[in-house]
């Protein structure tokens, strides 16, 4: 598989906290701030779409496992700035370092930081199992 020679990938991407990604509209919490599930789909995004170009015709890659930490608290208008690293491949198990900052990329804007894991799968036959 192509996906060990990238091994470091990194890929960045912004975003902006917007009213359907705060936690009070998500049921996540009675806050006007930025909610934990939009923050891990974001990260789930950056580093499905970094992996995506390098995947045989017919294949994705879906998440299993998230082990982050949401440190501080983003409010409504907010710019949202989320960094992955691919730091190990076993087989089809892809392990992404993540980090999402709030404006500029420094330890005091630092706002989650963790590990994902995502399975690369053939689709077709990953959906043939829930029809």
């Amino acid at each position: 598989m192509v996906l060990e020679e990238k091994i470091g990938l990194i890929s960045e991407k912004s975003f902006e906290v917007g009213p359907s990604d705060l936690a009070r509209v998500l049921g996540s919490g009675d806050l006007e701030v930025l909610g934990t599930p939009t923050l891990l789909a974001w990260m789930e995004d950056v580093c499905w779409t970094s992996v995506s170009p390098f995947l045989e015709e017919g294949s994705t890659s879906v998440g299993t496992k998230a082990d982050f930490s949401h440190l501080k608290a983003s409010p409504l208008g907010a710019s949202i700035w989320v960094r992955s690293e691919l730091v190990k491949v076993d087989r089809r198990r892809l392990v992404f370092r993540v980090e999402a900052y709030e404006g500029a990329l420094s330890e005091d804007t630092c706002i989650a930081r963790g590990l994902l894991e995502r399975f690369v799968v053939d689709c077709e036959r990953f959906l043939s199992k829930i029809r």
